[in-house]
């Protein structure tokens, strides 16, 4: 799976998830969750769509909300462990 792939999936769950047709514009180019008003609990159905979107599971200790602000961190941790 591509980068570019990966980002239109997660932009369609984040958008799904938060109920925004439009996500990739209320976003800037990186994708910064600073950008939205993004909820602890949106956060961790962000974080569980992923998971059953992509076949992963996160770590624990990456479940906090601080670890991923961007659908670019978000794309480069399933990236890495999407391939493995």
């Amino acid at each position: 799976m591509t980068t570019e792939e990966i980002k239109n999936t997660l932009y369609r769950i984040v958008g799904e998830v938060l109920e925004i047709d439009n996500i990739k514009e209320c976003l800037d180019e990186e994708g910064n969750f600073k950008d939205i008003e993004l909820t602890s609990v949106n956060y961790l159905k962000i974080i569980v769509a992923i998971e059953e979107e992509f076949e992963i599971e996160f770590d624990d200790e990456l479940l906090d909300f601080e670890s991923f602000l961007s659908i670019d961190s978000l794309c480069s941790y399933i990236k890495e462990n999407v391939e493995k």
